[in-house]
């Protein structure tokens, strides 16, 4: 960003005329990270068939350290779905936000079974499914490459990283000190919270990252989110709260649309005279009723 020389009161205490001007170049200058920051998110994303996928992403300034990336891989026939928050936010978070955002797209789009050796499988886990190592490998080579290179910064992010397989509704995910996602099942009932399987990336330069594995059956749904949702506050302080995400997030609704406009109402009703504190970033997957379920072979 170009350097900004803003002037304060002169002597006699009138506010410098060059100090608007200022102010319009900063603007300015804000408003063009803004619209880049925007070319690192999906324009439209990449629906598998039998599935629905929608995303909210509500910035607190006019650049975030939020983002969200839904990506197929071609190789493996999958699709990524990431969801992540780079501590703080504004610059500084936007342009570690789209470092790491590179560092993984291309890692796991690149890495593949030769990585194994390199990434920490454990062999009690057994063999790798599709797109697991790639998967792993991506974590790990951008938290090393983070803690290496970039720790006087002290910039870190926790992620949700997830690779499905929409033919059987199998989702292998890596969640580093991230929100844990919601499984909902089609009757509204929490199935589950997807909880950490390791820290957030760029903390510890060891760090060990497992990879979970959840099913979504027919008509069950994953709410991914940042901490900016259950974090919204009232103009009396009052946080929204996961219970009360949980409680929105389980009544049964006709579409992941549908699921997230309701959420997002409510958070608008919520913090509606105050505030908003941090990044929002909501993002629901959900598996349409009907879709036959056919069990692809892992080593396929």
């Amino acid at each position: 960003m170009t350097p900004v020389s803003v002037s304060g009161p002169d002597d006699t205490g009138r506010i410098s005329r060059a100090e608007p001007a200022a102010y319009a170049v900063l603007e300015r200058e804000l408003q063009i990270g803004r619209e880049i920051q925007a070319g690192f998110l999906p324009e439209h994303l990449p629906v598998p068939p039998g599935w629905e996928l929608e995303a909210e992403f509500r910035p607190a300034r006019q650049v975030a350290g939020d983002f969200y990336d839904v990506f197929d891989l071609s190789v493996s026939q999958r699709t990524a779905v990431i969801v992540a928050d780079v501590c703080d936010k504004g610059v500084g978070a936007a342009l570690f936000m789209a470092l790491i955002r590179t560092l993984l797209r291309h890692t796991v789009e690149t890495g593949g079974l030769h990585a194994m050796s390199t990434v920490g499988w454990d062999p009690r886990d057994g063999l790798p499914g599709v797109g697991e190592a790639p998967l792993l490998h991506a974590v790990n080579s951008t938290n090393r490459y983070l803690t290496r290179v970039h720790r006087q910064q002290g910039y870190f992010a926790t992620l949700f990283f997830g690779i499905l397989d929409a033919a059987s509704g199998s989702l292998s995910y890596i969640n580093g000190g991230h929100n844990p996602p919601l499984h909902v099942g089609a009757d509204g009932r929490l199935l589950g919270e997807l909880a950490p399987t390791g820290p957030a990336v760029g903390v510890l330069h060891g760090a060990d990252f497992r990879v979970g594995r959840v099913r979504l059956g027919l008509g069950e749904s994953l709410f991914l989110f940042t901490d900016g949702v259950t974090d919204c506050r009232s103009s009396g302080g009052e946080f929204f709260g996961e219970q009360r995400l949980i409680d929105l997030a389980t009544v049964p609704a006709p579409s992941a649309r549908a699921q997230i406009e309701r959420i997002v109402r409510a958070m608008e009703d919520h913090g509606r005279d105050g505030e908003q504190h941090d990044d929002i970033t909501l993002l629901v997957l959900r598996r349409t009723a009907g879709t036959p379920i056919t069990v692809r072979n892992s080593s396929s």
